[in-house]
C-alpha cells in the first residue's frame, strides 16, 4: 500500500507486473492509473469515461479493465503501453467485464445479457471475441487467464440454486 501525501488517500494493489503496479482503488479518483517502479505514475480515462477500473497488467504495461459511461453502462477496454486505448463489448450484452489478462493479450471476463444473465468471454490479442457458458449455470463468469497452463480461464458459475462452483476451462 502507498500514500500520496498530496492528497492524503491510499492507494491498494491489485496487480503488479516486473516494472509495473496497478492499484485497486483510488480513494475518491475515477481514472485509471499505473505506477513505475521509478515512481512515475500515469492517468488515463478512455473516451466517454465517467468512472474507469483497470483491473489486470501484463509485463507489456497493456491494462484491461472497465469503463462507466453517462449512462451507467458498464463497457471494457484495453490500453496498450503507447497509450493507445481500445473499448469493446460483447454482443447483446448490457454491461461487459474484462476481468482478466495474460502476457499474450488475451483477455477473459463476463458481461450480461438483457435478461441480467452472465455469460463468460475470451477476447484475443487480435480483438476476436468468444462466449460460453457453463452447462447448467444460472451464469458464468470468467476471472482470469494464465499464461502456458492447460487450461488457463479460470472462473466460476452459479447454479439454479445461487451456489457458486469454480471451473478449469481451455481457451478454445
Amino acid at each position: 500500500m502507498a500514500t500520496n501525501p498530496a492528497r492524503r488517500f491510499y492507494v491498494i494493489a491489485k496487480a503488479i507486473s516486473s516494472e509495473l503496479l496497478l492499484p485497486a482503488d483510488w480513494a475518491a479518483i475515477r481514472c485509471g492509473t499505473v505506477f513505475r517502479v521509478d515512481g512515475t505514475i500515469t492517468t488515463f480515462d478512455p473516451p466517454g469515461s465517467t468512472r474507469t477500473e483497470s483491473y489486470t497488467i501484463n509485463n507489456a504495461g497493456t491494462v484491461t479493465g472497465i469503463l462507466i459511461d453517462s449512462s451507467h453502462v458498464v463497457h471494457s477496454f484495453v490500453r496498450a503501453a503507447d497509450g493507445t486505448i481500445t473499448t469493446f463489448d460483447a454482443p447483446d450484452s448490457i454491461g461487459t467485464y474484462a476481468m482478466g489478462m495474460n502476457k499474450e493479450g488475451e483477455i477473459v471476463g463476463y458481461f450480461r445479457d438483457g435478461s441480467n444473465k452472465a455469460h463468460a468471454f475470451a477476447r484475443s490479442s487480435d480483438g476476436k471475441l468468444k462466449t460460453f457458458d457453463q452447462r447448467h449455470a444460472a451464469g458464468t463468469f470468467a476471472e482470469t487467464i494464465d499464461d502456458g497452463r492447460a487450461p488457463p480461464i479460470v472462473g466460476f458459475y452459479d447454479d439454479s440454486n445461487n451456489v457458486a462452483h469454480g471451473y478449469l476451462r481451455n481457451a478454445q
